[in-house]
């Protein structure tokens, strides 16, 4: 035992000793804990877009659409270019709409509106092309521009760049990745 102030004061008997005989000072492990929490709720958050992600790529929709009627009309080989068309369409939307046009499009309501109306249109007209007019002989029926672009419009692809994708850091990097390695295996199940 010592006196907290030499010469005077109450004896401190062991005190500092004994809280770091049952451990360590809780005080430092409260950064270790919610770094702890903080990997928890990054891992719980990366499930919920995995999630969410495949359930919408395997979501009927106009690219599914796309590629399902391709793959009846040509086959699965045939088809197999569309992957890379339905590929580039969502990243470039998470690319441009989900890191750099955000807070643009944000102030611009009415532009979004206008965009919007616009892929409805496409997507109606695309609809009536492919009831309507039968696939020439020997061609495909689905372009490599008419993927892209239809992926593109797709609300869907909207819905992964500025609901889904996680936001700048580390996570969204993972956020990509696995976006770009399901949407070839919900595609090819597609077609």
């Amino acid at each position: 035992c010592r006196r907290a102030n030499p010469g005077s004061g109450p004896r401190v008997c062991g005190a500092v000793e004994r809280s770091h005989a049952h451990g360590p000072d809780p005080r430092k492990l409260e950064p270790l804990a919610t770094l702890r929490t903080a990997r928890e709720l990054s891992v719980q958050a990366f499930i919920f877009f995995a999630l969410a992600v495949t359930t919408l790529l395997f979501t009927p929709g106009p690219t599914n659409t796309l590629l399902a009627a391709s793959g009846a009309a040509v086959g699965l080989r045939r088809s197999l270019h569309l992957l890379i068309a339905e590929a580039a369409g969502y990243l470039t939307v998470a690319l441009v709409l989900g890191t750099l046009a955000i807070s643009w499009l944000h102030e611009r309501a009415e532009l979004t509106r206008w965009m919007q109306i616009a892929a409805a249109i496409y997507l109606v007209v695309l609809a009536v092309r492919l009831w309507r007019y039968p696939m020439a002989e020997g061609g495909s029926l689905v372009s490599f521009g008419q993927m892209w672009l239809t992926t593109l419009l797709n609300p869907k692809a909207a819905i992964v760049a500025l609901v889904l994708l996680p936001p700048l850091g580390s996570q969204r990097g993972f956020g990509f990745l696995f976006l770009a390695s399901m949407i070839p295996i919900a595609g090819a199940v597609w077609i």
